[in-house]
């Protein structure tokens, strides 16, 4: 919301990189925009992009309607980031009112990339009255293992301040079903979701839901993102990170 805040993000991550797996941003259509992913990559270590697309608070908000699948301009990217195995790829491309959500073009990066693990934000963004518009982008995305799901904002999303959010229980019990657990993320959205609900409830609903055994909440809320963010060789190149521009300095 106050702009991209990538080198904040590093800094935070490069004092415990143990505990935080930064993501940075950048905008496709920025003259430099190759050079900036490059610096991030190559000096600062991230191996995780997050791509805000949708027309909410994203790039197709302020930029005319893209293919996220076909622009040559992210084409670029995709091509550059697929040379680091297991590089994470977040992308929030908005709910289906918006000409940026596009599940189809995501099951095409998704094919075309394999080595990339993609994390679709909101698990699709379901809507009441419309679960079965996500059972048919689940199924689309059943096959493709290098795509998952994080769970976040689900309770913005569907309207839902009644604790235990039984939409969203609804929701996360067919994703489950049709992905399994071992794609499915947990996440917060704090500070932003934390203003409509309770921080704790919006962890403990999970629990309370009973859709998970212990062994599967234990994935949701930990196993899953640390295979997908904190693969060994991202902790060293975070570890080993420098910036070139502000060496020498207090």
């Amino acid at each position: 919301m106050y702009g991209f805040q990538n080198y904040y993000s590093w800094q935070a991550a490069k004092a415990a990189p143990d505990r935080f797996a930064p993501a940075f941003s950048v905008d496709p259509f920025a003259s430099e925009a190759e050079k900036i992913v490059k610096r991030h990559v190559e000096d600062l270590g991230f191996r995780a992009l997050k791509l805000e697309v949708s027309q909410a608070g994203g790039l197709m908000g302020y930029h005319l309607p893209f293919d996220l699948a076909e622009d040559d301009r992210l084409g670029k990217i995709w091509d550059y980031l697929s040379s680091y195995p297991g590089f994470a790829v977040a992308v929030d491309y908005g709910d289906s009112s918006q000409v940026s959500h596009q599940p189809r073009s995501l099951a095409r990066l998704a094919k075309r990339y394999p080595d990339l693990d993609f994390v679709l934000c909101h698990l699709s963004f379901p809507k009441p009255g419309k679960l079965d518009l996500l059972e048919k982008e689940l199924a689309l995305f059943a096959p493709l293992p290098n795509i998952s799901f994080d769970l976040a904002a689900l309770q913005d999303i569907a309207g839902e301040q009644t604790y235990p959010y039984p939409f969203c229980q609804e929701a996360v019990g067919l994703a489950k079903e049709i992905a399994g657990a071992k794609r499915l993320l947990w996440g917060s959205d704090a500070p932003w979701s934390a203003t409509f609900n309770d921080y704790g409830q919006l962890y403990s609903w999970l629990e309370d839901a009973g859709i998970f055994s212990e062994a599967e909440l234990a994935d949701v809320y930990y196993s899953n993102a640390k295979r997908i963010y904190f693969k060994a060789d991202h902790v060293a190149a975070l570890r080993a990170s420098r910036d070139p521009l502000f060496e020498g300095d207090a």
